[in-house]
């Protein structure tokens, strides 16, 4: 579904049901069965049976962004007891010139729409082009007092999120690289930031429609 969503936003032309299996590295049935779970009304097909959004409905942003947070992270807590900031790690996140991981959050949803509605950010999200058993080890290189904390109860400084896909929708500006617009928008609704995530679906939602996410 995150493909297809993400096709109607950047304004993509229809896709094949096969096609969106192979972006999404799903299986065709996978596919059909997201699909029928999506609103018939906001879901339509051309004269080649190519399909795509016509629109989104609340219900399905909603239902979209609580499955999109059920995916793994992990959490990194700095010792030191002088943490760096969120931006100060995202430009040393940026010296190591990787491809394959980017900044998301609060700071990729700025990147995108600069007159977001928020104030101080509360930890830097990062995203990785991996799965959960890719070798995290470049985050001691932003700073070394960040150690690992699987504990639910613990305040993370870093929040490492995963993209398992053929294609990371990763886009690169100005030397950082960045996490696609949904990619923020999860990690928002995860940090429970309900108003800045109606906030962006307003400045990205093709129709321009107010998807009160939060009523």
């Amino acid at each position: 579904m995150g493909q297809l969503l993400y096709r109607w936003i950047k304004r993509l032309e229809p896709v094949r049901t096969s096609e969106l299996a192979e972006l999404s590295g799903a299986s065709i049935p996978t596919v059909y069965a997201a699909l029928k779970t999506l609103d018939p009304q906001c879901l339509q097909r051309d004269e080649d049976r190519r399909v795509f959004l016509s629109g989104f409905s609340t219900y399905d942003w909603q239902k979209w962004l609580t499955l999109s947070t059920d995916s793994p992270s992990v959490k990194f807590v700095d010792r030191s007891g002088s943490p760096r900031s969120p931006e100060k790690l995202a430009r040393e996140l940026a010296k190591l010139g990787r491809s394959d991981v980017a900044v998301g959050g609060v700071l990729g949803a700025l990147h995108y729409y600069p007159a977001l509605d928020i104030t101080g950010t509360p930890h830097l999200d990062i995203v990785v082009h991996g799965s959960p058993s890719t070798d995290l080890s470049f985050v001691a290189q932003l700073d070394p007092g960040l150690e690992r904390d699987d504990a639910p109860s613990a305040y993370a400084n870093v929040v490492v999120h995963f993209v398992n896909r053929p294609f990371s929708l990763f886009e690169t500006r100005d030397g950082v690289v960045w996490a696609d617009v949904l990619e923020c928008m999860v990690h928002l609704w995860d940090a429970h930031l309900i108003h800045q995530v109606e906030n962006l679906i307003r400045h990205i939602a093709p129709d321009g429609l107010p998807a009160l996410v939060g009523d």
